[in-house]
């Protein structure tokens, strides 16, 4: 089993609660702002649930390029001989994570005009939501924030490996402990 995640969960185990956990948030916050765009009860809950799936699934297809890639996409891209050679250097690897945080969040924020025309905001024009300057520069901004961010969570990943130990055996090193068993 080794060391897991909260719980006493495996690291699959640990994963797949923490993307739950993330899901059911993005579905409260979803149903919340619905409720305040003047949905009804019912409306907002199933804006909240396409939110809630929606971030699920934009997460499960990251880490694009990344040697612990774990979504589709991920998975995928590791495959690439372009991706490989990027992701060989540390700089590589904090590129590639920008990247994938940055499109998780862009894919998101694409998605929700659409969410919320099918849920609650019938009389929604998609196209001058979708040609709309505040709209793309939303999208830049998310883009931009969510890429540092996973920029810096890749980054503190990689220092760390190597530098920590658990129980005498350095992280994320051959006869070690595997990093996203220790998260």
């Amino acid at each position: 089993a080794g060391a897991g995640g909260g719980a006493g969960l495996s690291a699959k185990g640990a994963q797949l609660f923490s993307l739950a956990t993330m899901s059911l948030g993005a579905a409260g916050k979803g149903s919340e702002e619905a409720l305040g765009e003047g949905a009804n009860i019912h409306q907002a809950t199933l804006y909240g649930a396409m939110t809630g799936t929606i971030e699920a699934g934009t997460e499960a297809l990251g880490g694009i390029g990344t040697d612990w890639a774990s979504g589709i996409l991920g998975k995928a891209a590791l495959k690439s001989t372009v991706v490989k050679k990027m992701t060989s250097s540390f700089t590589g690897k904090i590129v590639a994570g920008f990247l994938s945080e940055g499109l998780e969040e862009v894919l998101s924020d694409v998605a929700n005009p659409l969410l919320k025309k099918i849920s609650y905001d019938y009389d929604m024009n998609l196209g001058e939501e979708y040609t709309s300057s505040d709209f793309w520069s939303g999208i830049t901004q998310s883009f931009v924030v969510g890429g540092l961010v996973g920029s810096i969570g890749t980054g503190m990943k990689y220092y760390r490996i190597g530098k920590e130990t658990i129980n005498g055996k350095k992280i994320g090193q051959k006869g070690g402990v595997a990093y996203d068993e220790f998260i």
